[in-house]
This record gives C-alpha cells, sequence and structure tokens, in this order.
C-alpha cells in the first residue's frame, strides 16, 4: 500500500471537525519564491522514467529543510504553487514574537539555500535560487463545500498575506523583505533598508528563537476522501511526464469576500464533476487570488482539451462572472512537491508558468490559449 500524503493543513482539519467554516485571526506570512526548478523540469522531462525519479529526489531533498524550518518556528504551510510556497504563524497574544519566528524561518531558509546553492543530477547541475517576503496582518481562512458536501477545500488570505506577496515582489535572490507592518515589529531586532515601500533584511540583531517541538501530522483518514479523492492520496511519491492542459482562472476581487466566494466555488464543483479536472484550492501569491486546474493528471482523456475549454466557457454563464484565464498544454510533471509534513499533488512546469503569464496579460472575459 502507497503512503498516505499529506495535502491539508492540520488546521483545516480541527477546523472541519468542530464545524467551524471560516473565521480570522493575527500572525506573521511568508510568500517564498524558488527560481531554476523550471529549467531542471524541462532538462530531466527529455529523460523519461528516470528524469522523473531524479526530479522527484531533488524536490524532496531542497523542499524538506525548508519545510521543516517552518514547523520548527511555529508555522505551517497553506501550499504550493508552482515552485513557491506560502505558510503563516499564528500570533496569539505575541504579535511581535510570531513575527520574529516567521524571521527567523525564512533567515534559516536562506542559510540552508546558501549552502546548497545548486543540486547535482545525473544530467547536469541546476543553481537554486529563494526569494522570500513576509507580512503582518490579520489572516482569514475558509473552508467551502459541494452541494452534496461530499467534497471540501479551503482559502487563506488577508493583509498578512498580500504584504508578503507585496514583499517578494521586491526582493532578488537570497534576499528577504519585510512589508512595513512587520517592518515596524522588527525594527528594534534587524538591520534594514527601504526597498520600495517595503525593507531589505540585511541582518537580525538577536539570536534566533530556539526551534519548537514539531508533532507528527494527525491522522485523518476519515477526511480524506472529503478533501481529496481517495486514490489521488495514495499516489507513488514519484510522478511522471506527461502532456497537461493548464488553466490558470483569475478569481476578480468583487467575488473574494466569504460570502460570495462558496457559492462560486459550488459551481466550480459542480462542472468538475461533469468535465472532470483537478486543483487543490484557490491561492493567494504573486499572480493575485486564482485557481490552477489542470487535466491529463492524475488522469489523461482523449478529450481533455474540450473539456478544460467547456469548463471555462460555462463557468463564466453560470456564475454571470466576469472571468479571464490562461490555457496552456504542455509536458509537465505530475507529482508530489514539498516535504513530508506538508506536500501538494501538482503538475509542474513551463505551462503552468505561460498559463499564468497570458492570464495576467488577458483582459477581463477574456481566454487565452497556447498555440498547442
Amino acid at each position: 500500500m502507497q503512503p498516505i500524503h499529506h495535502l491539508v493543513p492540520d488546521f483545516i482539519y480541527e477546523k472541519y471537525r468542530a464545524g467551524e467554516s471560516h473565521g480570522t485571526f493575527p500572525g506573521a506570512a511568508m510568500f517564498a519564491d524558488l527560481s531554476g526548478f523550471s529549467i531542471m523540469t524541462d532538462t530531466l522531462s527529455a529523460h523519461g522514467t528516470h528524469g522523473a525519479e531524479v526530479l522527484a529526489d531533488v524536490m524532496r531533498v531542497v523542499f524538506e529543510p525548508l519545510v521543516n524550518a517552518i514547523y520548527a518556528q511555529g508555522g505551517f504551510v497553506i501550499g504550493y504553487a508552482g515552485d513557491a510556497f506560502n505558510a503563516v504563524f499564528p500570533a496569539g497574544q505575541d504579535s511581535g514574537q510570531a513575527m520574529t519566528r516567521c524571521l527567523s524561518a525564512a533567515m534559516l531558509i536562506q542559510m540552508r539555500t546558501e549552502m546548497r546553492p545548486k543540486v547535482s543530477t545525473p544530467y547536469g547541475d541546476f543553481p537554486i535560487r529563494i526569494k522570500v517576503g513576509i507580512g503582518f496582518g490579520d489572516t482569514r481562512w475558509q473552508i467551502f463545500k459541494s452541494t452534496n458536501e461530499k467534497r471540501a477545500s479551503y482559502w487563506f488570505r488577508g493583509d498578512s498575506l498580500n504584504g508578503a506577496v507585496i514583499a517578494e515582489e521586491s526582493a532578488q535572490g537570497g534576499e528577504i523583505v519585510a512589508d512595513s507592518i512587520a517592518y515596524e515589529l522588527l525594527k528594534d531586532r534587524v538591520q534594514a533598508v527601504p526597498a520600495n515601500d517595503c525593507f531589505l533584511i540585511q541582518a537580525m540583531d538577536a539570536e534566533l528563537p530556539p526551534p519548537l517541538p514539531v508533532s507528527k501530522p494527525k491522522p485523518a483518514d476519515d477526511l480524506i476522501g472529503i478533501f481529496l479523492a481517495e486514490p489521488n492520496v495514495r499516489l507513488p511519491a514519484i510522478g511522471e511526464f506527461r502532456q497537461v492542459l493548464n488553466l490558470f482562472i483569475d478569481i476578480p476581487p468583487s467575488i473574494s469576500d466569504e460570502a460570495l466566494i462558496a457559492p462560486f466555488m459550488e459551481t466550480v464543483y459542480l462542472l468538475q464533476e461533469q468535465y472532470g479536472g483537478f486543483f487543490l484550492r484557490p491561492d493567494m501569491g504573486d499572480k493575485g487570488f486564482n485557481l490552477l486546474m489542470f487535466w491529463g493528471a492524475p488522469t489523461a482523456r482523449e478529450n481533455d482539451v474540450d473539456r478544460a475549454l467547456n469548463f471555462i466557457l460555462e463557468l463564466s454563464s453560470r456564475t454571470h462572472i466576469t472571468i479571464r484565464a490562461g490555457i496552456s498544454y504542455h509536458m509537465a510533471y505530475a507529482g508530489f512537491i514539498g516535504a513530508n509534513r506538508r506536500e501538494d499533488y501538482t503538475a509542474y512546469g513551463w505551462g503552468v508558468n505561460l498559463a499564468a503569464r497570458m492570464m495576467e496579460h488577458a483582459d477581463e472575459g477574456q481566454f487565452w490559449l497556447d498555440e498547442q
């Protein structure tokens, strides 16, 4: 039997069991973006099954220490978006301590990356760089369900994540940038210089907080089939290269409110039953608030392109919402990304990046397709 992959934060499982569907907490947030994986993925895709095995091993080697650094400082990973990921650090009663732990995790991430600036494979060496943005503020979360309550998903967003994303946009590889609110909480403990409307952290004057004990993920066998179809949870750890259709949907600000996103996602679930497609959750990142879906993995059908196009056209007509999207068909690595403590199943490669860029350039109501 294949091992169960931990694809949902314990925080969400706990809230689901408690019957809570949405809430807000103050906290710090991190948005980390890795560079180098797209080139490596494209190179390894030419080597078939062995290339996929190599990429799976590399991803684990790279992400394991990064994710462990977050959990050791009291945070947890929300999820991955391509080669980027979000994490939050709930503040409780001590905002400064949560912000310091978030910065400490970011510094550990950069230190470990500097110690191993490239990864070696049988097919060449590939440099890896990370730029990190950190922010502070309210963090909103929501769990939403399909109309038959057989499926559920979640999102996190709010001022903390917005600030982390804005800060990351001012960072270069190897840097940590804080938004203005995070900097106010850290300014007595760090050396920093302005970076646009944010602050580039150059050094920390205090010692890093000691690591916290990290518990194992809690069993969630009763909820696995709700948040992700059971067969997908037990897929092999090593993925494969395959043709994948990527659909990147921009979720307009007009439906980002808790009361409005639920019916929108109910429609997504209804159309998913009809046309297929795979997704984990709406994401907040440097492309805004969006939903990434793909066809061709874990299951491929001959008419996947038709299914995806019908999906987006009907989603627009049923919801009466003017949305924009980017659609690409490209070779991708379909498999797990992340660490044992927290990972996602995704289709990873240039196609996702291309779909995201087309979505950003599309006008409202437009769906852009690549040549393939």
